[in-house]
């Protein structure tokens, strides 16, 4: 009755392995708990798409540092199984858990946030402008959606989108900050100005050709 604990079991094996792999540990999951440790993302995008049907049976969690301290667990989201919709929602979440929180609390909410917003810049980029025709860790392109890039306004999107992308990378824990700007934290002004600059760029590239 014990879980069955697997430390990055393909190291080395090619992608068809890992694929099998995948399938094997899901197929044990039936059965018994799994707890998978892995740094390896092509084996963790093929073991969610095992579970994409039964997303409830699969909990996926990352390792991370944080202000100093290494080795901190929290509950996450995957790229195959995270939605715009999703992100702003834990967005919005922040913005409003950053507003009410005390000075202690509130840099680490706006920093998590930015964390959020770069994922929404990405999963936004993916299924909006470039209308899922490629995504993150999904090995196939979607040429028959490719007429659905509206490629007289990606350049609008794009001059909203990534100046706030590259800007949220500086304060994830995952990328290091610019001698220039190290020790420059976001505040909350920024945060809501950025955010909405974000939205209304979505809304606008939406609503160029009539979409709801």
């Amino acid at each position: 009755s014990a879980p069955v604990i697997f430390d990055d079991p393909v190291t080395s094996f090619d992608y068809r392995r890992v694929n099998e792999i995948a399938k094997r540990v899901a197929s044990v999951a039936e059965e018994q708990q799994v707890i998978v440790f892995t740094h390896n993302i092509w084996f963790v995008s093929e073991l969610l798409a095992e579970f994409e049907h039964r997303p409830k049976q699969c909990t996926y969690y990352r390792v991370e540092e944080r202000e100093g301290s290494k080795g901190i667990v929290t509950r996450a989201s995957h790229p195959r199984l995270d939605t715009p919709a999703k992100i702003r929602a834990r967005i919005n979440k922040a913005i409003q858990g950053a507003s009410s929180a005390d000075d202690a609390g509130r840099q680490e909410r706006i920093d998590s946030a930015y964390d959020e917003i770069r994922t929404w810049c990405e999963t936004v980029v993916e299924g909006e402008l470039l209308a899922d025709v490629t995504k993150r860790h999904q090995p196939n392109v979607a040429m028959q959606n490719l007429d659905r890039i509206k490629t007289a306004h990606l350049q609008a999107a794009i001059d909203s989108i990534l100046p706030i992308w590259e800007k949220a990378n500086r304060y994830i824990p995952g990328h290091s900050q610019p001698g220039d700007t190290l020790g420059i934290r976001p505040n909350l002004t920024e945060l809501k100005d950025d955010w909405a600059t974000l939205q209304a760029a979505l809304k606008a590239y939406k609503a160029a050709n009539g979409d709801a």
